[in-house]
Formats: C-alpha cells, structure tokens, sequence
C-alpha cells in the first residue's frame, strides 16, 4: 500500500479540470438557456501506476459518467485526461481505439454487458482479434483458454453463452474480456453490486490477485466503502460531481476530514456484510457511538445536478455548517481541494470550508 510520506512516482492517470454536462431537451431555465445536468464539475486526480484509488459516493453522484469520460467511452464537457503521458482529447479515433488496449472497463451488469448472441469463445476472442494478438483460428483457443483458467473458470466453458453462467461466472467473463489485451488501467464500475452477498467476497479477492499477478492500476467505483477499504490504496469521495475529500486509505477511513466522508462512514453497516469474507480484509474500525450516528445522519436528498445550490455543493445537508453558525462562505464560495491545516499528510485533501 502506497503512504502518503513516501514520494510518489509520476502519474499514469491525470485528470485536470474534467466536466460532463448534458442539456436537457426542451427545458429553459433562467433567461431561457435550456436547462443542463452537471454530472461531473470540474474534477482534477491523478493515480500512479500500480495503485488503486476508489471512488465513492451515493447513487447519482457522477462516479460511473466519471470513470467513462476518463475512458472517453463518452466525451468529457471540458477538461482534460492523460494517460501516460498521452493526453487523449488530441487522439484521432483510430488513435484512440489503439490507446483501449491499455485502458479497459469492468461494467456492473455481468449480463447486460456480454452479448447473447456470441460464446464466450467469441466474446474473448474479439479483443484479440481488433488488437493483433493472435493472427489465426488455432492460435485462438489456447489464448482464450488461458484467459479464463486466470479467472477461474474451466477452458471447455469457452464453448457456452452467457446465460448458460451465474452471475459471478458472468462477472468473471466480463473480466476476462478486460484483461484479455493486457491492459495497465482498469476502471472497475461497479463490478459486484449486481452479484449475491455470499458472491461479491469471490470477486473482490480475484481482482485483488490479478492486480498483483498483472500489475493493474485500478480505478475501483463502488458505493461500499468496505470493499473500497479492503482493496484500495487511496480513496476519493464524490459529491454531486464533484471531488470533496481524497486520501490515502488508512487517513481517510481513520480521521475523515469533510462532513460528507464522515457521514459516510458513520452508515457503513456493522458487522459488514461481506468483510469477513474478504481474505486479508483489514481489521475492523472503532465505530461512531450512535449518539453520534444520529449527529452524523444525512436528512434530506442531494440538490438536483440540475441546479446545485450556490457556494459549498453539500452545506444544506451539513450539520457542521450549522453548527458553526452557517457562514456565509459556505453558501457563497465554492471549496476548493486543499490540505486540512490540521492534516500534515500531504495527499490528503478536502474541500470544505470549515476542516
């Protein structure tokens, strides 16, 4: 695991300034401009090689249009992503369906995102085929038979089609077709929140050692922050497309820095639901008493994407806001990510007025 006092080396991920907006068909808000959803505002990260940073964050808050703008599977609004140096904007679109041999995507329907109509033969067979790494039929079969025992599935199982699979065997084909090409980035969206409790543990653990066997670099998207601890190094926390707290695992799950990460935590349920399942999971944290869960509760759903409210995006659910008399900073200055005065961490960063 990467510490935040050690020197870090160059990035092999870099986001500066990413938005995704979509306008709204046949809406008008104020001066009659249509009306446009923010899904993503401005987002700025990095991630070395060989790390994993999770993603977290409620339902809707812009963690998976993230991972795929980061991707280009969709345009960003503005912004820019580089990967190893290459910054993609400035790729022409046979450039970039090049660049998608190093940087694959987990999707969270194992089903949904496997065609029904081809084997699995064929669904693996395919990458390889657009990339040049295998040049005949017969050199086909022995590769797709080596894809799959590396995610624990029987080579004759090439033969079936994706509802002939459980829903873990199907998440470990979609796997498989990520890793087939042998790619340094993975966006992990989602990949277990469709599957069974008693499933999730199995797949989590293979990432994990495939990670290690094939030197991955993981951006992990999930909305269990047990699973994120378990298997990732750093951590960053969405709100309402934007990032509001980023830190190395250990500092963000044992002294959160915003309100909104805190909160989080506090409704993590105990015991996990599948932490102990997790090999090598870590060990358990002290718990907020629920004196101060209630304190910690968030009422109220987040603002619509379609008109954040003004200033700090989370301070009409902040119970620190309040307390501290709701300065007029809060409702009037966007945070930006800086260093808590309080943190010496130097990778631990946090948007918000008052840490």
């Amino acid at each position: 695991m990467t510490h935040a006092s050690e020197v870090l080396p160059p990035p092999l991920v870099s986001v500066r300034g990413l938005s995704k907006h979509y306008p709204i068909a046949g809406t008008a808000g104020l001066f009659g401009q249509p009306l446009v959803v923010r899904a993503v505002e401005d987002v700025s990260l990095t991630i070395v090689a060989g790390q994993h940073l999770g993603l977290v964050g409620e339902s809707g808050c812009g963690k998976s249009t993230l991972g795929r703008c980061i991707l280009h599977l969709i345009s960003p609004s503005a912004g820019t992503v580089q990967l190893d140096g290459t910054t993609l904007e400035t790729l022409s679109s046979r450039e970039l369906r090049r660049f998608r041999r190093r940087a694959q995507m987990i999707f969270q329907d194992p089903f949904g995102s496997l065609n029904p109509r081809l084997t699995v033969h064929e669904i693996l067979a395919e990458p390889l085929r657009t990339h040049g790494l295998v040049t005949t039929k017969q050199a086909e079969v022995p590769a797709v038979e080596q894809i799959l025992e590396q995610v624990g599935l029987p080579p004759d199982s090439r033969r079936r089609y994706p509802h002939e699979f459980s829903g873990g065997q199907r998440q470990r084909i979609g796997i498989a077709r990520a890793l087939a090409v042998k790619p340094t980035f993975v966006v992990a969206d989602e990949p277990v929140s469709a599957l069974d409790v008693s499933i999730q543990a199995q797949i989590v653990n293979l990432l994990r050692d495939l990670a290690a066997r094939e030197k991955l670099t993981y951006l992990f998207i999930s909305h269990d922050l047990k699973v994120v601890e378990h298997l990732c190094d750093r951590v960053a926390v969405m709100y309402l497309g934007r990032i509001v707290e980023i830190a190395d695992t250990d500092s963000l799950y044992g002294s959160p820095r915003h309100p909104y990460t805190t909160a989080l935590l506090a409704s993590v349920p105990e015991p996990p639901l599948i932490g102990a399942a997790l090999s090598g999971a870590p060990r358990r944290r002290e718990t907020p008493s629920q004196a101060e869960r209630r304190r910690l509760f968030l009422s109220g759903d987040p603002p619509s994407p379609t008109s954040p409210p003004p200033g700090c995006p989370f301070h009409p659910r902040c119970a620190r806001y309040v307390e501290a008399g709701r300065p007029p900073r809060c409702h009037t200055e966007v945070p930006q990510l800086r260093q808590p005065s309080s943190q010496h961490a130097k990778e631990h960063l946090v948007a918000c007025h008052l840490a």
